[in-house]
């Protein structure tokens, strides 16, 4: 019976690393690469709610079990940190195109484009305001300053 048990426990910590580890790979690369649009987010957030609950559980039916609670809070880390790398990265723009010889219908491209067209805009309007041109340099720095933030979360949704 205790070689049965003995057994288990190799077992127990077999699975508890297999899991700890699964989402190192999808971490790294996604740091590597600083690309995390094809991520689902969610698998990380409700993996983080799942482990969170099921240490509680844990805790109040069967007590401190080291294999349970160590498998709980490695998965725990695990899917915050991807859950900080995508915050991190989700807005970044897929700059690899350039060297596809394909730019001018490149999604990075048509964002350029997009983005150079408001800034354009911003500089007429603020030109018209001071009744005078305000110069493509103060406009740069006004929408970066002003209005770019806003306009890169309303583009992403």
């Amino acid at each position: 019976m205790e070689l049965l048990s003995t057994r288990m426990e190799v077992i127990g910590w077999i699975y508890t690393v297999c899991f700890a580890i699964c989402y190192i790979p999808q971490i790294v690369k996604s740091i590597k690469t600083k690309k995390v649009q094809d991520i689902s987010i969610s698998l990380f957030v409700l993996s983080l709610i799942g482990y969170l609950c099921a240490s509680i559980y844990t805790i109040g039916t069967i007590g401190i079990n080291a294999v349970l609670i160590t498998n709980y809070t490695l998965g725990s880390i695990c899917s915050l940190i991807m859950i900080i790398v995508y915050f991190m990265y989700r807005y970044r723009l897929n700059t690899d195109i350039m060297a596809t010889g394909d730019f001018q219908n490149s999604s990075y491209y048509q964002f350029l484009k997009q983005e150079q067209q408001e800034i354009d805009k911003l500089k007429w309007i603020e030109s018209e305001k001071a009744g005078r041109d305000i110069g493509k340099h103060k406009a740069v720095f006004l929408w970066n300053k002003n209005h770019r933030r806003e306009w890169m979360i309303n583009r992403a949704r």
